[in-house]
This record gives C-alpha cells, sequence and structure tokens, in this order.
C-alpha cells in the first residue's frame, strides 16, 4: 500500500488521526507476516555419536516451522564440517525446528525458542540399525577420469597380486591385453607391450615408485630385481605403446609403473611362503611318488608408523630351486631336424654350444679329376646342462623412512638390494652369477614441487657368457686349423693303425676330437669330457678369465646417477 503523506497535511487532525489508526488496525488483522516478523538469526554448534562420542562430519542441518502446514518460501539449511562443527545466518523468526539428518544415523530435530538456544549447541545422534532394509551400494569399477584419458592403462590390484600363485608378478603381467612377456629363467623375464621386442628390452621402462631400476651396464632390467615384493605391491599400472612425451625417449614399447603400499597405511608383520616343483615327472607313478626340482620363495614385510608425521617399512624375499633345464638338442643345422653328428657332419644342436661355425671340406675327387665339396662339417658341442649350474636365487632386500612434512608436502628416503643366479637370452646364453644390484636415493614430494635423485650400481659378480664359454673350451683342445685338417685326411684316407675307416664321418670326427693330429709339430690335447677333473680345471679357469681371446667372464660394475 502506498500512501501520500502530502495529501493528509491537507485534512484536519481529527480525520488524519483516525485514518492512521485505521492503517494499524488493518495490520494488526493480517496474519503472521515475515515482513513484519523476521530477523537475522544464527546458529552454531557441534554435532557427536552419541556412543563413540566423536564428532560427525557431512550432516544435514535445516531449519523448518514449527506449523507443518507452513510453508517456507526457500530451504535454509548446512552441512556440518568435517570436525562435526556447524554455525549459519539466515533471517527467519522464533521459535523453529533444526532437523539433523546423517545417513548413518537416526534424525533428529531440536526446537529453538530463543537467540540463547540457537547458540553453541551440542547435539548427539544416535546410530541407525538398518533391519529389513535392503542396500545396494554401486559404484563404477574404473574412475571416470581414466575412462576420459587419451591412452589406454592396464592396472592390477592388491588383490589381484594376493592371489597370484606363481613366483613372480610378471606372470600377472602377462595375463593383461596387448603384453608379451619373454622368459629366459623363472627369475628372468622382460615385459614388452607394442613393437619390436626382444629378450632383455631396452624399449620398455619399468618404473617402482616412479624411479627406473635397469642395470646401468645392462641396459634394462633384470626381471623384477629392483622391484617390489608382492606382499609390498599396491597397484601396478601398465601404459601399452608408445609413452614417450610423459616418461621420455626409452618409453618407446610402453610403461610399467609399480607403486608400493604406504607404511603410514599399511601397518604390521606379514610373511608369506610359496612352494612348488619344476620339471615334475610322474614317470607312470602316482602323484605323492613322482619326482621333480622343488622351488621355494619366502617373503616378509613391517612397517611402522612412528608418529603422524615419521614412518618406516622392511621387506625382504628370498627365492631359492632350480631352473627349467634347456634341453633341446634338435637340429637347426644342415639337415634334417631329427639328424645328429653321426649321419650329419653339419649338425647344430640349439642347446649345444661350440657347433655353429662350420666349413665346407675338400672331402672327395671325382674320376674326371675335379675335387668336389663335400657337406658342411662343424666342432663337436657341448651341452648346455654341462656348462651352467640351473640352480637360481634371488635375494632382495629393502627399507624405507617417510615424513610427512605437511598435508601436502613429504620427505622419503629408501634403499635396495638385489642378488641373483640366473639364466638370460639375448644376442648369447648368459648365466647371471653372484650378480648384484644396489638403489639408494631420496625424494621430496611439495606442492608445486618435486625433487628426486638416486643412483643404481651394478656389480656383474662371476657371470659369463655360457657360448663364449663352449667355445673356448673346444678351442683349448685344438684349433680350427687342426681339426678341420684331421677331420678331412681321416675322412678321405682313413687311418688304419688307429682303426679309422675312410667315408665314415663318425669315425672322422672321432679322429679329430682326439688327442692325436697328424700334422708333424702341432701339439694336440683330446676334446674335454664333461664332468672329468680336466673338463672342471679348464672351465673354472675360462669362466674366471676376461682375457679377449678365451676367457668368457664379463666384468661390468657400472654406475647410474639421475637427479
Amino acid at each position: 500500500m502506498i500512501i501520500n503523506l502530502g495529501y493528509y497535511m491537507h485534512l484536519k487532525s481529527s480525520i488524519k488521526t483516525a485514518f492512521v489508526l485505521s492503517v494499524a488496525s488493518l495490520f494488526s488483522l493480517l496474519p503472521n507476516s515475515s515482513y513484519s516478523q523476521n530477523t537475522s538469526i544464527q546458529i552454531s554448534g557441534t554435532i557427536f555419536d552419541e556412543l563413540t562420542e566423536k564428532t560427525i562430519s557431512n550432516v544435514a542441518i535445516i531449519v523448518l516451522p514449527i506449523d507443518p502446514n507452513e510453508e517456507m518460501s526457500s530451504v535454509i539449511g548446512v552441512l556440518s564440517s568435517r570436525e562435526g562443527t556447524f554455525e549459519h545466518t539466515f533471517s527467519y523468526k522464533y521459535p523453529f525446528k533444526i532437523r539433523f539428518s546423517h545417513v548413518s544415523f537416526q534424525t533428529q530435530d531440536i526446537t529453538i525458542q530463543n537467540s540463547t538456544e540457537a547458540i553453541d549447541q551440542k547435539v548427539f545422534l544416535a546410530p541407525r540399525i538398518f533391519e529389513n532394509d535392503e542396500v545396494v551400494v554401486t559404484a563404477e569399477m574404473i574412475p571416470q577420469e581414466e575412462l576420459e584419458m587419451p591412452e589406454t592403462i592396464y592396472k592390477v590390484s592388491t588383490v589381484d597380486v594376493q592371489q597370484l600363485a606363481s613366483f613372480d608378478v610378471f606372470d600377472l603381467v602377462a595375463t593383461l591385453r596387448e603384453v608379451d612377456v619373454a622368459t629366459q629363467s623363472m627369475t628372468m623375464q622382460s615385459v614388452n607391450t607394442r613393437g619390436f621386442n626382444s629378450s632383455a628390452n631396452k624399449r620398455f621402462l619399468q618404473l617402482t615408485d616412479g624411479i627406473d631400476n635397469r642395470a646401468p651396464g645392462l641396459n634394462f632390467p633384470v626381471g623384477n630385481l629392483m622391484g617390489l615384493i608382492d606382499l609390498d605391491i599396491s597397484s601396478l599400472e601398465l601404459y601399452p605403446g608408445p609413452a614417450s612425451a610423459k616418461y621420455g625417449s626409452n618409453a618407446i614399447n610402453g610403461v610399467l609403473l609399480m607403486n608400493s603400499r604406504s607404511p603410514f597405511e599399511d601397518q604390521g608383520f606379514t610373511f608369506e611362503t610359496k612352494t612348488g616343483v619344476v620339471g615334475l615327472n610322474l614317470s607312470g607313478q602316482t602323484f605323492f611318488s613322482a619326482e621333480g626340482n622343488g622351488i621355494y620363495d619366502f617373503q616378509a614385510r613391517y612397517a611402522k608408523a612412528l608418529s603422524k608425521k615419521l614412518a618406516f617399512k622392511v621387506t625382504s624375499s628370498y627365492m631359492t630351486g632350480t631352473d627349467w633345464q634347456a634341453k633341446n638338442y634338435n637340429n637347426i643345422g644342415f639337415g634334417g631336424l631329427e639328424e645328429s653328428h653321426p649321419d650329419q657332419p653339419g649338425y647344430n644342436g640349439v642347446n649345444k654350444y661350440g657347433d655353429e661355425g662350420f666349413v665346407f671340406q675338400d672331402l672327395y675327387t671325382n674320376s674326371d679329376g675335379f675335387n668336389y665339396f663335400g657337406p658342411p662339417v662343424t666342432r663337436t658341442g657341448y651341452n648346455e646342462a654341462d656348462l651352467v649350474d640351473y640352480d637360481i636365487s634371488t635375494l632382495r632386500l629393502s627399507s624405507t623412512v617417510q615424513y610427512r612434512i605437511s598435508e601436502n608436502n613429504s620427505a622419503e628416503v629408501w634403499g635396495r638390494y638385489g642378488s641373483t643366479n640366473s639364466l638370460y637370452t639375448g644376442d648369447s646364453r648368459i648365466r647371471l652369477q653372484d650378480f648384484t644390484m644396489y638403489q639408494t636415493g631420496v625424494k621430496f614430494n611439495l606442492n608445486r614441487l618435486s625433487l628426486k635423485g638416486y643412483t643404481n650400481w651394478q656389480d656383474s659378480g662371476n657371470s659369463f657368457d655360457v657360448n663364449k664359454l663352449a667355445n673356448s673350451l673346444i678351442l683349448s683342445a685344438k684349433s680350427n686349423e687342426d681339426w678341420y685338417r684331421d677331420f678331412r685326411i681321416a675322412y678321405s684316407r682313413g687311418y688304419s693303425p688307429l682303426g679309422i675307416r675312410p667315408n665314415e664321418f663318425k669315425d672322422a670326427r672321432e679322429f679329430a676330437d682326439s688327442g692325436v693330429t697328424l700334422l708333424s709339430g702341432s701339439s694336440a690335447t683330446a676334446r674335454f669330457q664333461p664332468n672329468t677333473p680336466e673338463f672342471n680345471a679348464e672351465l673354472n679357469r675360462i669362466i674366471s678369465s676376461t682375457d679377449p681371446d678365451y676367457g668368457a667372464a664379463f666384468k661390468d660394475n657400472s654406475k647410474m646417477y639421475h637427479f
């Protein structure tokens, strides 16, 4: 209503007084008006659990009228903070109700009569008991932000690792799509996703908590030697394909991220052991009388938070047993797959070493007077089982200390040690004997800055090249020049004093492998026979020498520093 005061100035005093009283009477007859009754109200307080007396966060606090039939023009409400407190200022009238509701607690209403009751309230909610009610909880298997990422990410959780029955977590990685795992030994595996693959993949990046764990001298990860034990794996993330834009130029084939468990979140002592059999041989008997080589794995983890800011963890694992034995002697040289030296002088076995090279021999002359080359001839090689020890073992130790400077700032110091006896196949067959690695570093994670520095040390120990060992054993007995000459003469002419018949490959090979030579002035030694004292002495001499002419040992004590 608009009142023109100028108009009333012309009225008589009695009329003006009567009109003002009439307006006042009119307002007094109207229903309770928010225009005349509303005032600024402040409510505050803390909400507690009735049983534990701990504060409750995210409680919905709604202001309601006393009269249930009264409608409010808008909803008045607020949520309690993480500490369980609430404070809200709004425009309304006394009295009114405040309703406190939470999915885990019973709803409670409180009536507020005046400003004194509205301030510093202490509200206790009773836990809600679900009886005969069906509760359905749903969630996305994959976070939405990961679905929207441009690159593909495969994840392996802690539960998946705990259910793994094998001895190496790479067996679990091998089950992922677009992944190829090359296995050379029980303890030596390499991962590849897209692109060219190799048994020692230098184009695939393997990170443990963001730290590169490759051997600096070999330039590729030695299996999981510097990785995490199963008990300390929080998750595995695999990026198949090129990831150079994010992880550097050596992430050409893909990236495997191994994330460890936090000593703040996962505390206590955990122990795990696994046993198995390699090369199980039933031989027609019952399962309980079967034979095989045992393999054993022991793991332990201990983590402790000394305070809200300081925590540490230590892990260890030891695996020992007998590796798979390479006993494929099929012919990949000249002749048929099943042929061997007695019938095929150019035989080259898959797991025989020293018989890779060959020479075409001038073995006979035809009646027309022309010399004809006979079949190619290879030296007599050695089986891999005669050259290497198939006993394997891997020891891994690690320790980590973490310090939380503040909620978003932390520091971490760690050290890892690994030692292994294993085999891997690259350009040659390599026996890793007493091969050790050590890694130590420090890392700072700040609000807008990440700093890390670490070093990887590698010691090749008593490792050696198996192919080189076989060739050196052969040449130590007789040079290639003397051996091939003796073979040719014995085959084409024979040598009756020694019972060597002409045109017999077997007789010619036995003569060439003997300690006799047909060239006067040349010295020769009979072929070293496996498991003899002479063989073992010569083998030890070769694998302990780095001489480029006959030594098979390789010494590589490389170090890498990264900041």
